[in-house]
């Protein structure tokens, strides 16, 4: 008789402990989902070597993230750094969820920015043309690195040495293999070549 209560002990053991086990796993999955910005900024060091492993980049900078990964993220206070650019913006707004994961984040819907600088390291204003036709153009090969179908911008500025452009508005938006198609902006001026410049929308 002992030894069959014995067993029926162990036997109630083991089953609690496997659903013990299996709740424990599914509260911390269900965490990662619903609490993800709390082990984003936790471990910020580890999330930021992450993102610079798939993004690219040299560094990555942020003083902390909302959201999760079911309703996407808001990252304030942002600082990038890349071999080609530097990076800076009051809060970004990312539609990452677990597909964009799962797809190794290669095609995120879009990211919405506001109060940013963009520092151009190299030169990108083309001014070849210049005494032909009166023409610059800007040099948008950097955007086809970035792995998301629209992007935009609001109170946006672009600094390449000397020369300026402010947008109060800029979107772009790219096919799923990130070639640019379209570009809209409103409220553009700046200074390009030391002339000012100045226009409603393109």
């Amino acid at each position: 008789c002992k030894l069959n209560y014995f067993s029926l002990f162990v036997f109630m053991f083991k089953k609690n402990i496997y659903r013990v086990a299996i709740l424990l796993i599914t509260a911390f999955i269900a965490s990662l989902l619903l609490l993800t910005s709390f082990y984003l900024n936790l471990f910020k060091n580890e999330s930021s070597n992450f993102l610079l492993s798939k993004l690219n980049l040299v560094s990555i900078d942020y003083k902390y993230i909302q959201g999760n990964l079911i309703t996407g993220f808001s990252i304030h206070d942002v600082a990038i750094e890349s071999q080609k650019y530097s990076f800076t913006a009051d809060l970004a707004r990312v539609s990452i969820n677990i597909n964009d994961i799962i797809n190794n984040f290669e095609d995120i819907d879009f990211i919405k920015i506001e109060n940013s600088k963009l520092f151009l390291k190299d030169q990108y204003f083309d001014t070849s043309n210049i005494e032909i036709d009166n023409s610059v153009y800007f040099d948008v090969d950097m955007f086809s690195e970035l792995p998301f179908r629209d992007i935009s911008l609001n109170n946006f500025d672009i600094i390449n040495g000397d020369n300026e452009i402010y947008f109060k508005h800029l979107k772009l938006s790219s096919y799923p293999d990130h070639l640019i198609y379209n570009l809209q902006a409103y409220t553009i001026n700046g200074n390009l070549l030391n002339y000012p410049f100045s226009m409603n929308d393109i």
